[in-house]
């Protein structure tokens, strides 16, 4: 994976080169648990990665000459950016949350990035929310995630493992036109799989408004997809 990064970012840096632009740093964004202190990726449960030294590893295949490599969580980064766009209104408290294979959150505390002690912090997916208590890839039973990440969502839209949808070497974004489509269509198995991610969604939800109250909430990933079907159900 690291070399396949690393390849298509050497070509984007002399893209910019040709272009006369200057590349000032580059972000990896892995979606699990930083070790800012020692650019380390200390765990991402659905890569099955642990303790990986991203910014030694990216930097040394980029070369020498290349500009300095950062790191931080995917859900962390895609919060800043959605929070640009509050900028001038009241809104300075504001939890983003993925829907990805992995659910997590990026959380904006009085207008400021929030990491936590350990930098842990917005790792609502493994909240113990599942009723079954299914084991999860982070070894711990019962996480939100299995219920309301892409994984459910796929199982309950194409419960046949042969429907096309259901296969990962498939580009995620023809997956979702599909089921976008069946939507349109009011297909039942496909309403079905979205009034049930949204029960579990509100659930897991009202835990975090509770305890962050944030003024606005942002649902990116597949959620956004559905955004007009999902909404209506967690007002």
């Amino acid at each position: 994976v690291l070399d396949r990064a690393a390849e298509l970012t050497r070509a984007m840096l002399r893209s910019l080169a040709d272009a006369d632009a200057s590349c000032v740093g580059i972000t990896v964004a892995p979606p699990g648990v930083i070790d800012y202190a020692q650019g380390m990726l200390r765990f991402a449960p659905n890569l099955g990665w642990r303790q990986v030294p991203l910014v030694a590893e990216f930097a040394a295949r980029l070369g020498p000459l290349a500009p300095p490599v950062r790191l931080e969580n995917d859900a962390k980064l895609a919060a800043l950016a959605e929070f640009a766009r509050f900028e001038g209104t009241d809104v300075v408290d504001m939890l983003y949350l993925t829907g990805e294979t992995g659910v997590g959150a990026g959380i904006i505390a009085d207008g400021r990035l929030m990491r936590g002690w350990s930098g842990f912090s917005g790792e609502v997916g493994h909240l113990p929310l599942d009723p079954a208590m299914t084991l999860c890839n982070c070894g711990r039973r019962g996480c939100w995630e299995l219920i309301v990440g892409l994984d459910a969502f796929l199982r309950l839209v194409a419960p046949d493992p042969a429907d096309p949808l259901r296969d990962p070497a498939a580009p995620l974004e023809g997956r979702l036109h599909a089921i976008r489509q069946r939507v349109d269509a009011h297909d039942e198995a496909a309403m079905l799989a979205l009034e049930t991610i949204t029960q579990h969604l509100s659930t897991g939800l009202s835990v975090l408004v509770d305890v962050l109250n944030p003024r606005a909430i942002v649902l990116g990933g597949y959620y956004a997809h559905f955004g007009d079907v999902i909404l209506p159900g967690l007002a």
